[in-house]
């Protein structure tokens, strides 16, 4: 069951951090999910025209759903933002994966020219989402961060269920395209997180 409750508290605490809460639309363009959409993965098609538009598409991120903004003119030319959306993938069912959850995503961005973003802006959006998860589990020893040393400049959040199993919570890092360079990451997956943590 997606806790609700949980993510009107993230979103509270995110504000405070100065993550403004917007609303973001839940189908966006072929183009726009193929940014951040992994080779191999499909996409969940809506439409495959709308409106002189080009194919639409459900998110399967609130990420994807700031691009789109971003690339229409909707948001200014940098911010911190936060949304809350239903993510659509393609994932097998079992305890921790599901074909759709809600999720609140966080993004820092800058589409100015000269605008960077390094490991240690992943690395301030990561502590951010790991200080909510400890606020809201009596088990912050199993939360622990994880680097890929093959992946520059990304992270996860990971929950050790035990010595031979381990969940992650978010992932975190920095992306750029032909318009706009940005950190992602996850404020709270629902219902993983409850499903996961024992609070």
């Amino acid at each position: 069951m997606i806790n609700y409750g949980l993510l009107h508290e993230a979103s509270h605490y995110y504000t405070g951090l100065g993550y403004e809460r917007i609303e973001s639309p839940w189908l966006v363009t072929e183009a726009i999910s193929n940014i951040t959409k992994p080779l191999g993965i499909s996409n969940y098609y809506v439409t495959k025209y709308y409106r002189g538009d080009y194919q639409k598409v459900f998110v399967a991120s609130g990420e994807q759903s700031f691009l789109y903004l971003i690339n229409k003119g909707f948001l200014p030319k940098t911010g911190k933002f936060q949304t809350i959306t239903p993510c659509m993938r393609n994932d097998s069912f079992d305890e921790t994966h599901s074909k759709y959850f809600m999720k609140l995503e966080l993004i820092n961005y800058s589409t100015l020219s000269d605008s960077s973003f390094t490991m240690s802006n992943v690395e301030d959006m990561s502590f951010h989402a790991m200080k909510f998860f400890e606020s809201v589990t009596s088990n912050k020893e199993k939360l622990v961060y994880k680097y890929d040393e093959y992946k520059e400049n990304m992270m996860d959040i990971m929950y050790n269920v035990n010595e031979h199993e381990e969940v992650e919570l978010g992932s975190y890092g920095v992306r750029e395209c032909s318009f706009v360079k940005w950190v992602y990451g996850t404020g709270l997956a629902e219902p993983r997180f409850s499903r996961t943590v024992k609070r």
